[in-house]
């Protein structure tokens, strides 16, 4: 074994100092500085040697010469005598390679630190902003989107996080999008599926976040890695993140529930877009109606806390009243019981009321899907349907009188006992007051006790 010897010994800790960086530089330039001056104030003290015509200088100004020299080669030109001038001549050599390696020094290491800001790795300190992870074609039509959501806040700010030059970044935002309005772009590079990384962004103070879905082999893989390290980091927040994530593939978004439960809101993109291209292939005008609805330019969609005691009925959007009553647990507000359940207890017929001394709202007087329970339909041939939208036969007026198939039907017992209620319909908690939408699970199966097919709600997600 070769002995380690106090060469050895040196060599490693000056080049551990070194590696530091720019200001373990300029630390050794300094003590060379040092070094030479005190070396030039003493050879001139103990040499006697003056300015020609002039008095030998002691240490301390011998030494004040010195550094005068180094910072200054022009203080040279006015000495006298040839002795002199040689140690001048030595101290302002080495003071001129001494201030080259400083501007060196400070000019790499001011480099190197405009590299990292281009790099992106600097930490974001914005608060209530939007947050979009991974780079994909649809990120620009998101941002748009967004933009224009933004013209009635203040100061917005949109950060996107992806594995992508943070220069190439915003020279493509910059090309694509003309128009930002008053919302500002913030951008840094990284992996959205590191813990690290995604903490650059801060998501710990966002407003909301958006996953998008990369463009990789293993795209729908890298979203649910990117949720799994938002709502699972040991530092994270305390109140729930909103997070929308797109999936490709939908036999990955029971995997992507099961992380994000209920602070995660998935679309389902490919399947999304196909259902609603064959639908406005069947419909003229419908696409319109579609971008309409969706998109934010006129006509946005605010959900607003409850101010008055108006009554509402939500059509067709059973939904509501779970959402309702997930709303009211989060703030603490009372919820009344329904009375004058509509279509009364599983089984008998009943009519929609109100609970004597209940409050106003709107769960209080009725339930989500009324097919069967609350209202039916009765077609121009005599037909009894739970209502306009399912065409599952109850009776016939002309063979029967309304009253008989009203309380005897098997069709309406069935819709009004939520324990027949089948999938996620059947175990979740609020069936009794949701129901979920009838006419849309026979539709996509042909029974109509099936699960809402639209519903986003899992039994497992905190209510």
């Amino acid at each position: 074994m070769k002995m380690i010897t106090w060469r050895d010994r040196l060599r490693y800790q000056f080049d551990k100092s070194m590696a530091a960086g720019p200001i373990a530089l300029i630390g050794w330039l300094a003590v060379i500085s040092l070094i030479v001056i005190i070396f030039a104030g003493l050879f001139l003290a103990l040499s006697g040697i003056a300015p020609e015509g002039g008095a030998p200088v002691s240490f301390i100004e011998g030494a004040w010469e010195s550094l005068m020299r180094t910072m200054d080669a022009g203080t040279m030109g006015g000495d006298a005598g040839w002795s002199f001038r040689g140690v001048s001549l030595v101290v302002t050599v080495a003071g001129i390679f001494v201030f080259s390696a400083l501007i060196g020094v400070l000019s790499s290491g001011l480099d190197e630190k405009l590299d990292d800001l281009r790099k992106g790795r600097s930490h974001v300190l914005e608060k209530e902003h939007t947050i979009i992870f991974n780079w994909s074609p649809s990120i620009f039509d998101v941002i748009s989107e967004l933009v224009i959501a933004n013209e009635s806040r203040r100061n917005p700010r949109i950060v996107i996080m992806a594995s992508k030059d943070k220069v190439e970044m915003e020279d493509e935002i910059a090309d694509k999008i003309a128009d930002l309005g008053n919302t500002r772009i913030i951008c840094r590079s990284g992996d959205p599926t590191d813990l690290y990384d995604v903490n650059i962004v801060n998501p710990q103070a966002s407003r909301s976040i958006i996953v998008l879905s990369p463009e990789s082999d293993y795209a729908d893989s890298e979203v649910i890695k990117t949720v799994l390290a938002l709502v699972n980091d040991p530092d994270r927040r305390k109140e729930p993140y909103q997070i929308a994530a797109e999936i490709r593939d939908a036999r990955n978004a029971e995997v992507a529930r099961i992380v994000g439960g209920s602070e995660l809101q998935l679309v389902l993109a490919d399947e999304l877009i196909s259902r609603i291209v064959v639908s406005s292939s069947r419909q003229a005008g419908l696409s319109a109606v579609y971008t309409e609805l969706l998109d934010f330019d006129g006509s946005e969609i605010y959900a607003i806390e409850q101010e008055t005691d108006l009554q509402v009925k939500a059509t067709c959007a059973p939904h509501y009243y779970r959402i309702l009553r997930q709303e009211a647990r989060k703030q603490g507000r009372p919820i009344s019981k329904v009375g004058g359940h509509p279509g009364g207890h599983p089984g008998a017929p009943g009519h929609p009321g109100r609970h004597p001394g209940g409050d106003a709202a709107l769960h209080s007087v009725t339930r989500g899907c009324l097919a069967g329970t609350a209202v039916c339909f009765v077609s121009h041939e005599g037909k009894v349907f739970p209502c306009g939208y399912l065409p599952a036969e109850a009776g016939d007026v002309r063979k029967q009188t309304f009253g008989e198939i009203w309380t005897s039907s098997p069709v309406f017992a069935d819709l009004r006992d939520p324990s027949k209620l089948t999938g996620k319909c059947g175990g979740c908690p609020f069936k009794t007051v949701c129901g979920g939408c009838r006419a849309r699970a026979f539709y996509e199966t042909g029974n109509y006790l099936d699960e809402e097919p639209y519903c986003a709600f899992e039994a497992g997600d905190k209510m």
